[in-house]
Formats: structure tokens, sequence, C-alpha cells
């Protein structure tokens, strides 16, 4: 048993050592990744969802885009365009946001990942990376690869 924790353990540092740094360089070249934060997208969206959005300034009426207020960064639907000046709202909002310029778009929302999925899947991909990393480690370790 202690074996096969430490082929989990070697698992996890090559995946952290390897696959995240790779993707801090493919990622944000094009794609910008964020959590929500708050319920004003509730139902579309929730708290603490994972959102990838596509690094772009063009966005059209009922699309979920990223934009920066001046103070944080939102994550609202486009209600209405009008003489340059992009409208906002919240899904659960009772209110449109304040006008935004085409220069405080970030992005477009690519797709969003609701929290129990992105747990679910986070575990798929780390039982299905260790089992095929160990399955190998196991093999280099005893010198039959």
């Amino acid at each position: 048993m202690k074996k096969i924790f430490k082929y989990y353990i070697i698992t996890a540092l090559i995946v952290l050592v390897i696959l995240i740094p790779s993707l801090t360089v493919v990622l944000p070249k094009y794609y910008f990744v964020s959590v929500a934060n708050g319920n004003s997208m509730y139902p579309t969206m929730t708290d603490n969802e994972i959102c990838v959005f596509l690094i772009s300034k063009d966005i059209k009426e009922g699309e979920i885009g990223l934009y920066n207020d001046g103070e944080d960064l939102v994550v609202h639907r486009v209600v209405h365009i009008q003489n340059g000046k992009y409208y906002f709202k919240g899904d659960n909002n009772d209110y449109v946001d304040a006008p935004v310029t085409k220069d405080q778009i970030l992005g477009v929302l690519v797709f969003h990942i609701p929290v129990w999925k992105y747990n679910a899947l986070f575990i798929t991909i780390i039982i299905g990376s260790c089992s095929g990393v160990v399955f190998y480690t196991r093999k280099i370790l005893r010198g039959d690869i």
C-alpha cells in the first residue's frame, strides 16, 4: 500500500511540474480562465464556476462577456449595444450596468464548468492520470523500460 501511495505522489508531482506550466504557456495567448464570484448570473452561472473566455473585443448582444469596470472584472451578458457603448446586465440583476467601452472588454465566454462538474472532472483527470503514470512509473522503477 505504501508503494502505491508513493507512486501516486510521484504522479501528482509529474502532473504539477509538467502539465500546469505547459498550460500557462498555451492558454494565456488566446484564452483567459477565471472563477465566477457571486450569483449575479444565476441561473446561467453560479458562484465559483470556472469560466473560460476567448480574448476578444468582438461581442454581440446576448453573449456573456468579461469586462473591467475600473475596479473589478465583471462577467455579465450584453443586453444592448448603441453608439459604441456596451450595456451589460447580470441575468439575476434587476438593473443594467453602467455603459462600457470596447477598450474595457476583455473577452467572450466560451464555456463554463459548474462546480459539481469540475470537481468530478478534476477527480477523474487525477485518477486517470495517476493510474497511467503509476503503471509506467512502476515499470521504469523496476527496470522493465
